[in-house]
């Protein structure tokens, strides 16, 4: 399932794309990517997959506090619309020692067929397949994860952190 289509000016943007460059559409705070709630950067690289169809966009990730943060994006030619996918995120967590590290890793769409799964499988959208068979949702929506906000895995990392003593807060503990 696409993040978002793009309908408008696509022969301009395949051609932008053909020569390795951003469609300037696609930037800034009004751009293509920011409007469907997606960040791109306008030193994002460009590579073509399949020329005339396919290309790939990446970018460096910019996010230094824990959360996850889309750094790859699939751009495909369908139908007469541009359908962009994330596949690439950069997960930034946070260590005991309040250092942070950031991973990066590849997404793709998953190739199970819904046969595959029994009612008990636990699927991205947090669903059991039967759960998502009784609620009539399509597999698409079934595949989806939900994106939370990085306030929202910001304050999970920090849920999920020892307590420290009072003293050490304070400054005042052994040593």
């Amino acid at each position: 399932m696409p993040l978002f289509t793009i309908a408008s000016g696509v022969p301009a943007c395949v051609a932008t794309l053909g020569q390795l460059k951003l469609p300037s559409a696609f930037t800034g705070a009004s751009g293509l990517f920011a409007r469907a709630g997606s960040t791109l950067s306008d030193t994002a690289k460009v590579s073509v997959v399949t020329a005339g169809q396919f290309w790939t966009l990446t970018q460096s990730a910019t996010v230094a506090t824990p959360g996850l943060e889309d750094v790859g994006y699939s751009v495909v030619l369908a139908n007469g619309t541009l359908e962009v996918y994330a596949s690439g995120i950069s997960l930034v967590e946070q260590a005991g020692d309040e250092s942070s590290y950031a991973a990066s890793y590849t997404i793709t769409a998953t190739a199970l067929p819904a046969a595959d799964l029994s009612a008990d499988t636990r699927c991205p959208n947090h669903a059991t397949k039967g759960v998502n068979d009784r609620r009539g949702l399509s597999w698409a929506q079934a595949m989806t994860a939900p994106r939370p906000s990085l306030a929202t895995l910001d304050q999970v990392a920090r849920s999920r952190q020892p307590a420290r003593p009072a003293a050490d807060v304070l400054g005042h503990g052994p040593g």
